[in-house]
């Protein structure tokens, strides 16, 4: 299926290389203005990208929970790492490839994970 997030970022990437090659500015402040405001408004439309946020919960391991109660500063990174997971729409979309790739007949209780499309996804 085709994803909203990846054609947006799609879509980002060949503006982005359009725009590299796109060198020539006018000296007129008035046609330059109007140039940087139409580069302004056209941005705009990719800054859900920066945006975007899943709603897949991660945990630690077992045996990080314990060393995460004596030491603080794991526990943050931890908590920063998680934060960037879920921020990451490659993460999401890895999982959804997995989980369609996951046998039918696979219980769905041993899946912790949850997609936003409601599809359970395994640990690995």
């Amino acid at each position: 299926t085709e994803s909203a997030q990846f054609n947006l970022i799609d879509e980002n990437a060949k503006w982005l290389s359009k725009r590299k090659d796109d060198n020539i500015y006018s000296l007129n402040i008035s046609k330059f203005k109007k140039q940087q405001e139409g580069i302004e408004l056209e941005s705009k439309k990719f800054k859900a990208i920066s945006q975007f946020k899943d709603n897949l919960v991660f945990n630690s391991l077992p045996y990080e929970n314990t060393l995460i109660e004596k030491d603080s500063v794991l526990k943050e990174k931890r908590v920063r790492w998680h934060e960037s997971l879920s921020k990451d729409a490659y993460v999401e979309e890895a999982l959804n490839i997995l989980g369609d790739l996951q046998p039918k007949s696979l219980v769905k209780s041993q899946m912790p994970v949850k997609g936003k499309k409601g599809k359970l996804v395994g640990s690995l």
